[in-house]
């Protein structure tokens, strides 16, 4: 696969094995970082604000179609308490 393309089925994938509140947190990361993507994409050329966008297109994707469903946690196995 071209490294300029992105992997809008690999995105997808990875995005819904986040949590609710990952994929929140996740754009809004991206949301702080555009700006700092852009300029180095207007200085030095490149597509980084580019791909930015389309993951958090991904993200919001995979977030509203869970909207009508109950809210989604990251399930974390913790072992057995001793007694």
């Amino acid at each position: 696969m071209n490294d300029n393309r992105f992997d809008w089925q690999g995105e997808r994938e990875k995005a819904e094995r986040l949590s609710d509140v990952e994929i929140h947190y996740a754009i809004l990361d991206i949301l702080k970082t555009l700006p700092h993507a852009d300029a180095l994409d207007r200085e030095l050329g490149g597509d980084r604000g580019g791909r930015y966008r389309d993951e958090i297109s991904v993200l919001r994707s995979v977030s509203a179609a869970r909207r009508d469903g109950p809210p989604r946690r990251r399930v974390i196995a913790h072992a057995p308490e001793v007694k």
